[in-house]
C-alpha cells in the first residue's frame, strides 16, 4: 500500500492542475545538475523553433558496443515549489538499452542528494484525457511504485531498476518501457526534510526518440 504522503502528494498534483513540464539541458548520467543552463542553451530556449519542443524537451544518446543509454533531465518544481532559475535542480533520468535484444538493461532515476534517503522516490504514470472542452492529466494509481535508492553520494541519490518493477500491492508487474511507450507523463515525487517535492516529465519525446534509435543505431538486422 502507498504511504499517505505519496497519495497526498498525487492528489495536490491532480488539484493544482499538473505541474509545468520542463526538460534542462541533457548532461550526463552521473546525477542532477546544480548550475543553470549555459548562455547558448538558455538562448536557445529563449527563440524555440518549435515552442512544444522546448517545453517537453528532448532525450539524447551514447551508443557503445553493448548498447546505448538514452537519458534527458527534467526540472523539479511544482506550485509548492517553484523551481529557483538561478540554482535549478533536476531529475535526470537514464535507460539503458541492451544492443543484442533491444531490450532495456535498466532504468535509472538520479534525484538531488539531499533527498530523504528512506522515503525513496515514488513514480507514477498518467493518462491525458479529455475534460470538456479541455484535456487534463490523470494519474493511474495502479503504476504507482516507490523505489529504493541504491546509493547515495555527495552529488545525488540513485535508484536503478530492472525494466520490470513491484506493482503497489507488491507483485510484479509494471514494465516500465510499456509505460514508457504507451502513458502520456510520469510524475515523481520525493521528499527533503519531509516535504514532497514534485516534477513531470511529457513522455512523447521519449517515445519519438527511441522510435528513432530503433530505426537507426539499434535497427534489427536484417535476416
Amino acid at each position: 500500500m502507498a504511504h499517505p504522503l505519496i497519495k497526498r502528494s498525487v492528489v495536490a498534483i491532480v488539484l493544482a492542475g499538473g505541474l509545468t513540464a520542463n526538460c534542462a539541458p541533457t548532461q550526463e548520467l552521473a546525477g542532477p545538475s546544480k548550475t543553470p543552463a549555459s548562455p547558448s542553451l538558455q538562448n536557445e530556449k529563449a527563440n524555440p523553433t518549435d515552442p512544444i519542443e522546448a517545453l517537453a524537451g528532448k532525450w539524447d544518446f551514447k551508443c557503445g558496443d553493448k548498447g546505448c543509454v538514452m537519458f534527458t533531465d527534467v526540472l523539479i518544481g511544482d506550485p509548492d515549489h517553484l523551481a529557483d532559475p538561478n540554482h535549478p535542480e533536476y531529475i535526470t533520468i537514464g535507460v539503458a538499452i541492451n544492443r543484442s535484444d533491444r531490450k532495456p538493461e535498466f532504468f535509472s532515476f538520479d534525484v538531488p542528494a539531499d533527498a530523504d534517503r528512506k522515503q525513496g522516490l515514488i513514480i507514477v504514470f498518467a493518462k491525458t484525457v479529455k475534460d470538456g472542452k479541455s484535456w487534463k492529466s490523470v494519474p493511474n494509481d495502479s503504476t504507482m511504485s516507490q523505489l529504493d535508492f541504491n546509493s547515495c553520494d555527495e552529488e545525488s541519490c540513485v535508484a536503478r531498476v530492472h525494466a520490470e518493477i513491484l506493482s503497489p500491492d507488491g507483485s510484479p508487474g509494471i514494465d516500465l518501457l510499456d509505460k514508457f511507450l504507451n502513458m502520456n507523463h510520469i510524475y515523481f515525487i520525493y521528499t527533503k526534510k519531509g516535504k514532497p517535492y514534485r516534477a513531470l516529465a511529457a513522455l512523447f519525446p521519449f517515445q519519438r526518440d527511441y522510435r528513432h534509435l530503433m530505426e537507426t543505431e539499434l535497427k534489427a538486422p536484417t535476416q
